[in-house]
């Protein structure tokens, strides 16, 4: 336990997040695949075109809706997809 202390300390000085995970699951044989269907259905991307990038996305720590959570994570396998709320822009032809 002594080690793990240490180790944390240490990463208290780079890092503003550090939390313990109570029985964490790792998708590496079944990855949950975040394609245009799963966008679709994900509060997170209402006011965003689908077809366009969306690696803004993952990298950053952010607040997730409880539906996107589970959705995310396998708890909730139908939840329909989103409405807008505004029309997208839509490009000409």
């Amino acid at each position: 336990m002594e080690d793990r202390r240490s180790e944390v300390k240490q990463l208290r000085n780079r890092t503003t997040h550090i939390f313990q995970l109570r029985n964490p699951t790792l998708y590496l044989e079944e990855p949950v695949v975040i394609d245009e269907s799963l966008r679709g259905r994900l509060e997170a991307f209402e006011e965003h075109d689908l077809s366009k990038s969306w690696s803004w996305f993952v990298p950053s720590s952010r607040e997730t809706s409880e539906q996107d959570f589970e959705l995310l994570t396998r708890q909730l396998q139908d939840a329909g997809p989103f409405r807008r709320t505004t029309k997208l822009a839509q490009e000409e032809p």
